[in-house]
Parts: structure tokens; sequence; C-alpha cells
């Protein structure tokens, strides 16, 4: 898992919907966001800046694994499943950022709300 500071995978400090919105706003320089209600369909295996502006992971919901890159940078991993961790993870999608699902964790993704 990645664990320095540099790590795409933030730790939310939030537990709530409205919280996860608050935190992904400041994240964004103050752009409006919401979060899905449902989780995403990770049988669809990608995710990009073009489907969501972040996602939130579930650190410790049902087994899988994330991984992300930013454009050509090295791929960072997120494990998920009941001994993986705890709480949640936040990554932005910036313009060339990534995701990749295996297995079957929890992922939910934020949209920017238009005007």
């Amino acid at each position: 898992m990645a664990t320095s500071e540099q790590t795409p995978f933030r730790k939310a400090a939030s537990l709530d919907d409205e919280g996860f919105e608050k935190e992904v706003k400041d994240l964004l320089g103050g752009k409006e966001v919401t979060l899905d209600k449902e989780r995403f369909d990770v049988s669809k295996r990608y995710l990009d800046a073009k489907t969501a502006c972040a996602v939130l992971i579930h650190e410790n919901g049902p087994a899988g694994v994330v991984h992300t890159r930013n454009g050509a940078s090295k791929v960072e991993i997120l494990p998920t499943g009941p001994t993986a961790g705890n709480g949640f993870r936040i990554v932005i999608l910036g313009e060339t950022q990534t995701c990749l699902f295996y297995g079957q964790p929890s992922v939910r993704c934020f949209h920017v709300c238009e005007d």
C-alpha cells in the first residue's frame, strides 16, 4: 500500500456524505461537488477524470485492490477488505490520473456540479 505523504490515497477525515463532499470541494479549490449515492460498478474496471472528479474508497469494505497512476508515474496500490485498513480514502482524478479496480472494492464517485 502507498504509505508516503505523497500518496494519491488521501485519508478522509469525515464519516458522512456531507463531510466527504466538503473535503473534496476543499481539495478542488472550492468547486461544488456531489457524491453518488450508489457504488461505482467496478466490473467496468477503469475510471478517469472523464467519469468522475474524485473517488471515495471504503478501505475495510469488500475485498479488492485499487491501482492508481498519474500519467506515466509509478502505480500506487491500495488493498481493500475487512483486514486492509480502516475508514475511507479519497483519490482526486486530475487530467491524467486513472484508477483500475480488481476484485470488489467499494467505490463511489464525486462529480463537479454544473452551474
